[in-house]
């Protein structure tokens, strides 16, 4: 029996001779050649064995199928999945038809996105300067109304949408489909996110990066804004929306620039250190104890130090919420399991993708 294409395989025409090819189960992406995707096509259920060898010379039938088998593209090929608690992820929809369809306005945002951000850098520090007292005085007298609390969980939601279409419209900018845009939980924390891992088909790193820091660069926008609006405005409900504004995307850069979790802070210093894998790398030195360097010990003991603390903070803002219902003995004692279990689940996964069991 001929094993079967898998429903869930894209084909993507980079040019005349190469397809980007996407597995949405596996989140996998792979570029062949228009005859091994002329070949691959034909795995349809419908084929025989003998009508596939017809097609595909008999020198290359078995080492075929086994490349197949080995990029996991056709049924009964894939691992079983496991779920990770502490990445969990949803779609919210497929992006790239209207990318295409946008693929000029895509490449003009990209454009204005790198030569206007120095300028917006430089203007967004001076009015930071400029409005500092005012930002203080908004922040001793705001009144966090439902209204305001609102208006934050909104600006976040925004900001956070924003922020990954600038991932994905930079990609398009530069011939990368992106499949997904969706939502997930990120050591406990919700966040969005764009499928950019097509990227790696990029020859240039520069390219690369410039896909990476793009989320960043568009806060970065978004403030220069906000900053602008609260220089200019008199009135003070524009002025304290306007800080609800600078504060949710100051969040949004400042967090994301930090490289010691998997978002983009983290995938930049990747391709800059020429190693994807930088924070596997890292584990495994400092475990088997081979090809050990100062940065790998650097970034091992900050990145747990850092994601220790992250977990500490989430643990005791639910214990502070529990506290007026459940009495301070419960609270405390649900907080250092809660803490315990949480510090197992990234033991193990640090373990786990170290590929140390």
């Amino acid at each position: 029996m001929i094993p079967r294409l898998k429903p869930s395989v894209s084909f993507f025409p980079i040019n005349d001779n190469l397809f980007h090819v996407y597995d949405s189960n596996t989140a996998r992406h792979f570029k062949l050649g228009r005859q091994e995707v002329d070949w691959l096509r034909r795995f349809d259920g419908q084929a025989s064995s003998d009508d596939l060898r017809k097609i595909v010379p008999m020198e290359y039938f078995d080492d075929f199928l086994g490349h197949l088998r080995r990029m996991q593209l056709i049924e009964g090929s894939e691992a079983p999945r496991k779920i990770d608690p502490l990445k969990i992820k949803t779609k919210l929809f497929n992006p790239d038809a209207l990318l295409d369809r946008s693929l000029l306005f895509c490449k003009i945002y990209s454009a204005i996105l790198f030569m206007a951000t120095p300028f917006l850098v430089l203007a967004n520090l001076a009015m930071i300067g400029m409005t500092w007292t005012r930002v203080n005085e908004l922040n001793a007298t705001m009144l966090f109304s439902p209204s305001h609390i609102a208006f934050f969980v909104a600006c976040v939601i925004v900001s956070g949408m924003l922020h990954e279409m600038s991932h994905a419209l930079v990609a398009k900018a530069h011939g990368v489909h992106v499949p997904v845009i969706g939502f997930m939980f990120m050591l406990f924390y919700p966040a969005f996110y764009a499928d950019v891992s097509g990227i790696n088909l990029l020859a240039k790193r520069d390219d690369r990066i410039r896909v990476l820091v793009a989320g960043i660069l568009c806060n970065n926008a978004i403030l220069f804004f906000a900053l602008a609006i609260l220089v200019i405005s008199p009135s003070q409900t524009v002025a304290s929306l306007a800080a609800i504004v600078i504060v949710a995307n100051l969040m949004f850069a400042l967090f994301n620039l930090i490289p010691f979790v998997e978002y983009d802070g983290y995938y930049i210093l990747c391709e800059m250190l020429g190693d994807p894998k930088f924070a596997v790398t890292s584990r495994m030195a400092i475990l088997t104890r081979r090809d050990v360097r100062l940065i790998n010990i650097l970034y091992f003991a900050v990145s747990n130090l850092f994601i220790t603390a992250i977990i500490f903070l989430l643990v005791n803002a639910v214990r502070g919420f529990v506290l007026p219902w459940s009495g301070a003995w419960v609270a405390n004692a649900g907080a250092v399991a809660l803490f315990a279990v949480a510090m197992v689940l990234i033991s193990q996964r640090m373990l786990r993708s170290s590929g140390v069991r």
